[in-house]
C-alpha cells in the first residue's frame, strides 16, 4: 500500500519523515487518526478492547470466587497446613498467628486457611472464611501478630 498525504500535513508543509539512515517515510503513513478510523483497523481494535474488557473482568470474578476475604489470607491446599484445629460443638474460639496456615475439622467436612491480615491483631467470625456449605456457628478467629515479627 502506498501511503499519501493527508491534509494537515500538506498544509503544514511535512512531505516526508525520515529517520536517519533509513528511507523515508510518507508522513500519511504515521498519522494515527487515518489508522484508527479505517473500517479494518477500526474492528480490530475493538475486538481486541472487548478481549483485554473480558479477560480482566474473567480473572477478577474467578479470584473472587476463590478468595472472598483477601484481606483476612488465603485459602490453600491441606498438605501446606502447619496445624489441625478440630471444631467441636462447644468452640466459642480459636487463636491463631499471622502467618499461620490451619486446616479446620468442622463436622467431618475441612477447609484450611492461610492467615495473612492487614492488621497485626485481628478478630472475625470463622464463617467469613468458611467455604459454602460448612456451617461453622458463632466461632471467632483470634489472629495474634506474628511471632517473627514481634518486638
Amino acid at each position: 500500500m502506498v501511503c499519501s498525504l493527508s491534509a494537515f500535513h500538506r498544509a503544514a508543509g511535512i512531505t516526508n519523515l525520515s529517520f536517519g539512515r533509513h528511507l523515508p517515510v510518507s508522513a500519511r503513513c504515521l498519522d494515527w487518526p487515518h489508522l484508527h478510523s479505517t473500517t479494518k483497523g477500526s474492528t480490530m481494535f475493538k475486538a481486541l478492547r472487548i478481549t483485554i474488557i473480558a479477560a480482566t473482568l474473567a480473572a477478577g470474578a474467578a479470584h473472587a470466587s476463590v478468595n472472598p476475604h483477601p484481606e483476612f489470607g488465603t485459602a490453600t491446599p491441606a498438605a501446606t497446613a502447619d496445624r489441625h484445629v478440630t471444631i467441636k460443638a462447644d468452640t466459642k474460639w480459636v487463636n491463631v498467628n499471622n502467618g499461620d496456615t490451619v486446616t479446620f475439622d468442622v463436622g467431618g467436612k475441612s477447609f484450611t486457611w492461610h492467615f495473612d491480615t492487614l492488621h497485626s491483631e485481628e478478630s472475625f467470625s470463622l464463617s467469613k472464611i468458611a467455604p459454602e456449605g460448612i456451617d461453622t456457628g458463632m466461632i471467632t478467629v483470634y489472629v495474634a501478630s506474628n511471632p517473627l515479627y514481634r518486638g
